[in-house]
């Protein structure tokens, strides 16, 4: 039971650190140039006000043609949980099938639990860590968003979408109503 804590504690201590990863933000203009290490903050009218490598500045939506989030690899984020998680269920499935085994006609007995215990950990963490490492590779991908052949309106509309769904906490503020942003809503 002891080992089962330990394991638990190990599992929550990796989630939890794995939460804490932040998304970088690329903007992309017309005219070629681009924006590295964007935070975007506030949506007013036809701008956008950012913050890049510690500057404030304002953009005009009107000339931004793509938006790339780069999001960090998770590769070794999912291969720890994935091993963790992986080690943990081979040493329980060890715990619970593995029994004392007696020797054939002698009063001789092999205890064989320690050693299952250690080779089903090892392989449940092997597999685990494998799969877990592939799931946080499929995690780290990029999200692009082309704003190439949209006019101004559905640009603000798409922006304040890709906004709102990657700044959950962060309060965007405007001009306009929301209904300018989303048309379909209705009070």
């Amino acid at each position: 039971m002891k080992k089962m804590g330990i394991v638990i504690v190990c599992l929550f201590i990796i989630f939890k650190t794995s939460l804490a990863q932040e998304k970088n933000w690329q903007i992309i203009f017309a005219k070629g140039d681009k924006i590295f290490n964007v935070s975007p903050q506030t949506m007013t009218g036809d701008s956008l006000f950012i913050i890049s490598s510690g500057q404030t500045r304002w953009v005009s939506i009107g000339s931004i043609v793509r938006i790339k989030i780069v999001k960090k690899s998770k590769f070794w984020q999912g291969a720890g949980i994935g091993f963790a998680s992986g080690a943990a269920i081979g040493v329980l499935f060890s715990i619970i099938t593995c029994n004392k085994y007696k020797s054939s006609d002698s009063e001789l007995m092999l205890d064989l639990s320690g050693l299952a215990t250690i080779c089903f950990g090892t392989i449940g963490g092997l597999t685990g860590f494998i799969t877990g490492g592939v799931i946080g590779s499929i995690r780290g991908i990029d999200e692009v968003y082309d704003l190439s052949k949209m006019n101004l309106q559905e640009k603000k509309i798409a922006i304040r979408k890709i906004l709102d769904r990657n700044l959950k906490n962060k309060p965007i503020e405007s001009t306009q109503s929301h209904r300018d942003f989303f048309p379909c809503v209705r009070k």
